[in-house]
């Protein structure tokens, strides 16, 4: 599931750098979001790891926690769009 997970979050910021590639501000941006996302599931391994409520959970459970700790602002990379067009689309904290 965090592998099927990573590389949506990956297509979904490749994606959208193909879109903005014109734009250095929204490239800035979308990069941004990436090492966010990945700094996020290093910052929840972290806390899954040390807490010892999650040491009793199954894998299963574990991967899908690490799964939604991930993709926790996938949308971004549609708002990034959204407001690169100047047609927002969406509310990633919505989504």
């Amino acid at each position: 599931m965090l592998e099927n997970a990573l590389n949506l979050l990956y297509s979904e910021y490749e994606r959208c750098l193909s879109i903005v590639k014109n734009s250095d501000f929204h490239i800035r941006y979308a990069e941004e979001k990436i090492h966010h996302s990945l700094q996020v599931l290093g910052a929840g391994n972290y806390i899954i790891k040390h807490e010892k409520w999650f040491q009793k959970q199954n894998e299963d459970f574990i991967d899908m926690v690490k799964t939604a700790v991930l993709l926790h602002d996938v949308a971004r990379f549609e708002e990034i769009i959204g407001l690169w067009s100047k047609t927002p689309r969406i509310d990633h904290g919505v989504v």
